[in-house]
């Protein structure tokens, strides 16, 4: 949906640019902008999730870090609340 969005603004953008059509290119851009940042929270997210995982494989193997592993389960924890997000998109 956001994609539908983007693509009319841009459209918008290029065939319209006087200022009659300024409250849709703002709105439109304010619609990339939230956009972006929720992209920017998914990647964090699985960020958090490759680093919480690796963290737990290396430091399990020997079990010599609890700490470690304590961590990369609340890392884990943490991309936990981006997979709403990631969701939310996917189911509607």
């Amino acid at each position: 949906m956001y994609f539908i969005k983007i693509a009319i603004t841009l459209l918008v953008i290029v065939l319209f640019h006087d200022n009659a059509h300024a409250d849709v290119i703002t709105d439109g851009l304010g619609e990339l902008e939230k956009f972006l940042k929720d992209v920017g929270k998914i990647l964090a997210g699985i960020a958090l999730l490759i680093l919480g995982a690796k963290t737990i494989w290396g430091d399990a193997e020997f079990m010599r870090n609890i700490r470690g592993v304590l961590t990369g389960i609340m890392l884990i924890a943490a991309s936990g609340s981006i997979a709403s997000l990631i969701f939310s998109y996917f189911g509607g």
